[in-house]
């Protein structure tokens, strides 16, 4: 769905601005993560995008994962460093970034 609306924002204006507003809530939303732990605006900015357009173009990847399938739980399973600390043993759906477009990485195949 997600690709979709964006091939369509390409040739709807009022559409490319619903996008335009929606990818500026969801970024808004993942530099308050970010800035969480970094006080650099700029480490914010470039962490932010990576981690946002990675999310994005993740569905471009035709890629196959050996033992492993792409999945959509609700929990990372990659934090390290002191958010990850802070985070143990606690669970905060929106800490996923993958939340913010129903995909949050690869898990074993059952």
């Amino acid at each position: 769905m997600e690709l979709a609306v964006r091939d369509w924002s390409r040739r709807d204006g009022d559409v490319a601005g619903r996008l335009r507003r929606a990818d500026n809530r969801r970024m808004t939303f993942v530099r308050s993560l970010f800035g969480e732990f970094c006080a650099d605006e700029d480490d914010v900015e470039v962490r932010s995008m990576m981690s946002y357009s990675t999310v994005i173009a993740s569905y471009f990847v035709a890629v196959e994962h050996s033992d492993k399938t792409r999945c959509c739980s609700s929990r990372s399973t990659t934090c390290s460093g002191e958010a990850g600390r802070r985070l143990e043993g606690q669970h905060d759906p929106r800490v996923s970034l993958g939340n913010l477009v129903g995909y949050s990485g690869i898990a074993r195949k059952p």
